[in-house]
C-alpha cells in the first residue's frame, strides 16, 4: 500500500515531484508554495519549475501558482508576474525582466579572483560609474550604452579573470544591492 506522502527516506526532488503529481490529480484552482526550491539541487529545481509552469499554463485546467522564494533568478525565469516585498513593504509588482527599464545605466553582477583594489586599478574608469563589493560578488554600474558584450570584451581585454557573470539590469535582484 502506498503512503499518502513519500517518506523522508526519499530525495527531496522525488518528494516534490510526487506532490506535483498529486496537484495534477486533484486539480485545485490555486496552489501556494512556500520555498519549494529550498531543499532541491539545481537539476531538480529546473524540473520542478518547469512542471509548475506547465501546470499554470495547462490548456485544460490552468492552476494559479503562488510561490514564495529567495531564489530570485530562478523564479524570474518562469514567472508571469512578480511581487517583491521588503520588510512588509511592496517594492515591485509587475512582469519579470522589465524592472529598471527606465534606468539610464546597466548593472552587472560578477565574481573574480581579484580584490576590489586590484579591480579598480585594472578596469578602465571610463567603463563604469560605480563598483561595489557585495559579499561574494561585485556589482558594477555602467552607462546604458555599455551592453553585456561590450562589458565582457572590456573585462577580457583588461585581463580581469571572471568566474561568474550575470546581467541584472532588469532583475528585481538589484533592489537588494541598493546602497
Amino acid at each position: 500500500m502506498l503512503k499518502q506522502r513519500p517518506g523522508k527516506n526519499f530525495p527531496a526532488g522525488f518528494r516534490a515531484a510526487f506532490c506535483l503529481w498529486r496537484v495534477h490529480w486533484f486539480k485545485p484552482s490555486l496552489l501556494v508554495l512556500d520555498e519549494p526550491l529550498a531543499n532541491l539541487d539545481i537539476a531538480s529545481q529546473q524540473i520542478i519549475l518547469s512542471d509548475l509552469r506547465n501546470l499554470a499554463h495547462s490548456f485544460r485546467h490552468p492552476i494559479c501558482v503562488l510561490i514564495t522564494s529567495q531564489h530570485i533568478h530562478e523564479i524570474e525565469s518562469v514567472a508571469d508576474r512578480l511581487l517583491l516585498l521588503d520588510n512588509g513593504h511592496l517594492r515591485y509588482e509587475g512582469k519579470p525582466g522589465v524592472f529598471g527599464a527606465e534606468n539610464n545605466y546597466n548593472l552587472y553582477e560578477f565574481s573574480s579572483t581579484l580584490g576590489m583594489d586590484e579591480l579598480k586599478n585594472i578596469i578602465p574608469g571610463s567603463l563604469y560609474q560605480r563598483l561595489d563589493e557585495k559579499g561574494f560578488y561585485f556589482i558594477i554600474r555602467t552607462d546604458k550604452s555599455v551592453g553585456e558584450h561590450e562589458f565582457m570584451a572590456a573585462m577580457s581585454s583588461s585581463g580581469v579573470p571572471l568566474s561568474y557573470f550575470r546581467d541584472i539590469s532588469h532583475s528585481v535582484k538589484q533592489i537588494f544591492y541598493e546602497t
